[in-house]
Order: structure tokens, then sequence, then C-alpha cells
């Protein structure tokens, strides 16, 4: 993977010492991958279309996240509610400054589904441009805890050992 230079990064304090972070970063091609996204049955994807009052479309796998039936519309404010407050603190900052400096971003968040336990979840969020304004944004959605199931014990990553999923 090339290196990605990185614009900004946010760090907050969890209860319980976990963390939401997040950087933002102005060349999507490095995370971007749709036909191998395809076949991830723990990935989804999502766009959020800005020139329609933030109308969310979610792949079924965003929705199975955050413990919602599929296809079922979700208003912006209802899934941004899933998010801790720290976790939305941030979100909110980094799309703020994305939509604002055309830029993507990756933020580790905490949020609480439907019925199930609290979880940490990677976003990776990409603009989509139109006429040099920043039109939506779309990008992945992923389980911290899926991507970590696959590391051999003792060998995640310093984001998971942050989140404390690990």
């Amino acid at each position: 993977m090339s290196s990605v230079p990185v614009l900004h990064q946010l760090f907050f304090a969890e209860p319980a010492g976990r963390f939401a972070f997040g950087h933002v970063f102005r060349s999507a091609e490095v995370f971007w991958a749709p036909a191998e996204i395809a076949e991830r049955r723990d990935t989804g994807s999502w766009r959020c279309d800005l020139t329609d009052h933030d109308r969310l479309t979610w792949s079924d796998t965003v929705y199975e996240l955050f413990g919602l039936p599929v296809g079922e519309f979700v208003p912006r404010e209802l899934a941004v509610a899933r998010y801790s407050e720290q976790s939305k603190a941030v979100l909110e900052r980094l799309r703020s400054f994305a939509i604002k400096n055309r830029c993507g971003f990756i933020l580790d968040a905490a949020i609480k589904p439907d019925g199930l336990d609290n979880q940490w979840i990677r976003i990776v969020t990409i603009p989509i441009v139109e006429g040099g304004k920043v039109v939506g944004l779309h990008g992945l959605k992923r389980s911290l805890q899926a991507l970590n199931s696959r590391r051999p014990a003792g060998s995640g990553s310093r984001a998971a050992r942050l989140v404390g999923t690990d």
C-alpha cells in the first residue's frame, strides 16, 4: 500500500480508555477497490447524497452493522444517534472538514446497534465531487471485530489495541 499523506488527525477518549480515531487524506485510490469489497461479507458500502437532504443508501451489511432491518429508510439523524457521543463529535468534525476541503477520511468509531452490544467500526469516506463541489459522500463501513478475527492471536493492529477489540 502506498503512503497516504495525512492532513489532519483527531483522537478523542471514550469511556473505559478507548478512543475514537480519525484522519483525513487526499488520495482515495489507495483505499477504494469496489470489486474486492463486493466479495467481502463483513464490509458494506454506503452513500450520503448531500443534494437530497443527506439521504443515505446502504448495502445489506451496513444495515446489519447498525442492527436495522435491511431496506428500511434510515434518516441520517437516526444513524448518527447510534454513535457514542465522542465518536459522533469526531464524525461530525471530520465530515465537515471533508466536505469543505473535498477530501476523504477514515474513522474508527463506537456504535450501539439496536439490540446488540456496543461495537467498533471502521468508516472509510470519499467525497463525490461535481463541478468542484462536494455533492455526496460514499465509502465503506466494516466491523473492527470482523477485521481482527482474521488475525492470529497477539498480532492485532495498533488501532484494534487502542479500541480494545483485540
